[in-house]
């Protein structure tokens, strides 16, 4: 059913349109959504490791014609490349007449769509996706809807993203190459046949090397007297009154949690509890710079996807408590005297909790800073 639908809705497109020059369309592989173009079209992935591209659909002759449909065909090795999947959430769905559909038989498996613009415009235009969805009158202008057409509204300039593939390279696959081909049954412009140019992904294998996460800190610049760190204990828990490790220091322009791992990571997917961070890499540390964090609260920070590897990552706990130099989960007078102790000392490893400003010493500022948040506690 789906099969036929597929086809008559793109016969449709064709038919309806009058008066329109041949055109080209293509879909090319991109490394991120706004298009950045894989060198010479080539990655290459350890086994386990995640591959993402994103679909990038373009017009090259003309350069903005009325295109009326659009069959697309991903073909892909499925003892190489497992786990295909089409993210729902960027997939363009504008008049999309077969939505993705993955079909695995080994060697020859394949992911097929279908987009057929049969809209109602002004003065009858047609164009997937190049002419806007205009509204005439009285009329919002839309995809005609005979048979479950999933529709969008809103016109989409040139080029465009139409999708992002997901996939995992198989655990047998460490050397060779195989190509993602992408390639349109069938396409149609308005009035007019349109050819395709076809593009082609090439994957490498590779075994990947072994990467584990081993510990975690929060990490903070003390002026001239540089960096230093608290450990994270990994025992620690988002959970009101449990074990956390506390962090004393004021926030300001922000927190490093630093991941360490056994080798270099070079890649990495970010999720924070609260606040917003992103990572940078050097050596085997992975460090995420935490903004927009509130005082007296639980963070949670997860790194994922670490080098693109699926189940490989770390997680850092913390609590952020300005003043609380003990650990104790409350800021109190015995913080205030531990504070009041090191007044006047160059910031240390044996001092620097109570360098509550990161100013490189421990002055009378910082005093100030411990008496006024002195009461407050972490959940």
């Amino acid at each position: 059913m789906k099969r036929s639908v597929f086809h008559v809705a793109l016969g449709l497109a064709a038919f309806i349109a009058a008066h329109a020059v041949q055109a080209t369309q293509s879909v090319f592989p991109a490394s991120d959504a706004g298009g950045t173009a894989f060198p010479s079209n080539t990655v290459t992935r350890g086994a386990g490791q995640q591959l993402v591209f994103f679909g990038r659909y373009v017009i090259t002759s003309p350069t903005s014609p009325n295109e009326s449909g659009l069959g697309l065909k991903i073909a892909y090795d499925a003892n190489k490349i497992t786990n295909v999947a089409i993210d729902p959430v960027v997939t363009m769905t504008k008049c999309m007449v077969f939505t993705p559909n993955v079909l695995v038989n080994g060697a020859t498996s394949q992911v097929l769509f279908g987009w057929a613009d049969t809209s109602q415009r002004t003065g009858g235009a047609v164009g997937w996706p190049a002419t806007s969805d205009a509204i005439s009158g009285s009329v919002t202008a839309s995809c005609i809807n005979p048979q479950g057409i999933v529709t969008t509204t809103g016109g989409f300039g040139l080029p465009l993203t139409l999708f992002r593939f997901t996939a995992t390279i198989a655990a047998g696959f460490t050397s060779g190459s195989t190509p993602i081909d992408i390639t349109s049954p069938s396409a149609s412009s308005a009035g007019g046949s349109s050819s395709f140019t076809n593009t082609t992904l090439t994957v490498n294998g590779a075994v990947a090397p072994p990467i584990s996460f081993v510990s975690a800190s929060t990490r903070k610049t003390h002026g001239a007297a540089g960096d230093f760190d608290i450990p994270i204990d990994p025992a620690g828990s988002m959970t009101a009154g449990t074990t956390i490790t506390v962090e004393p220091r004021q926030i300001g322009a922000g927190f490093k949690i630093v991941f360490l791992f056994n080798t270099a990571p070079t890649s990495a997917t970010v999720m924070t509890s609260s606040g917003s961070g992103a990572a940078t890499f050097a050596g085997n540390e992975a460090t995420v710079t935490l903004t927009g964090v509130s005082d007296a609260t639980r963070v949670q920070v997860d790194l994922s996807l670490v080098n693109g590897l699926v189940g490989v990552g770390g997680t850092a706990i913390v609590g952020f408590l300005l003043g609380d130099t003990n650990g104790s989960r409350g800021t109190t007078g015995s913080d205030v005297s531990i504070v009041k102790s090191k007044s006047g000392l160059v910031t240390d490893a044996t001092n620097f909790k109570s360098d509550l400003n990161a100013s490189g010493g421990v002055s009378g500022s910082d005093v100030s800073i411990v008496k006024s948040r002195s009461g407050l506690a972490l959940p």
